[in-house]
């Protein structure tokens, strides 16, 4: 459910929220979606239609999410000449190394 994570007190018949222990009687009439199926774990996730449309009409509330940071600015670097420019600017052409 969407509030909360339920687990099923088979002593008791009841569902008992992890974090808010709110208990839910397990007869209790309404509507119910599957939420998820987890085939490997052999585990149906089940909402009860009320509390689902609450949690969606909760985060519809809110509103869209945006991000306060301010997006990072490129900086322009100016290029580095390449080789070609760089031995052009050397005085006079290269002559070969060592004779």
């Amino acid at each position: 459910m969407g509030d909360d994570y339920y687990r099923y007190v088979e002593q008791q018949h009841v569902m008992r929220g992890e974090n808010t222990k709110k208990v839910v009687p397990a007869r209790r009439q309404g509507a119910v979606q599957v939420v998820r199926v987890d085939m490997e774990r052999r585990q149906v996730d089940l909402g009860l239609v009320e509390i689902l449309e609450n949690v969606r009409r909760e985060e519809r509330a809110r509103g869209p999410v945006r991000s306060k940071a301010a997006p990072k600015r490129e900086k322009r670097r100016a290029q580095r000449p390449g080789r070609r420019e760089r031995l052009s600017r050397t005085a006079g052409p290269r002559r070969g190394r060592g004779r």
